[in-house]
């Protein structure tokens, strides 16, 4: 009967840091998915941007569509490895 009664704060130990852990999972979490809406938003301004300045409103030939692809890539790697940075 001792036994059983030493394992309750044990247990009740293991199930607090549980819960922290999955706390810390969600706040995480939350943090990531607020920078990466927020990056979403940067770039598809970005990308409006361009088209203005490339003087249409949808980038519909092939080359004007090579240019907001290629200047994407770019900011896109060197913006996301930052923010993971």
């Amino acid at each position: 009967q001792m036994r059983k009664l030493s394992q309750w704060p044990l247990m009740y130990e293991l199930i607090a840091t549980d819960f922290v852990l999955i706390l810390c999972v969600y706040v995480c979490t939350g943090i990531m998915l607020c920078a990466i809406r927020h990056k979403a938003k940067e770039m598809e301004l970005e990308v409006k941007l361009l088209q203005y300045q490339l003087g249409d409103e949808m980038p519909n030939d092939r080359k004007n569509f090579e240019i907001v692809a290629r200047h994407l890539q770019k900011h896109t790697f060197e913006r996301f490895s930052l923010a993971l940075n």
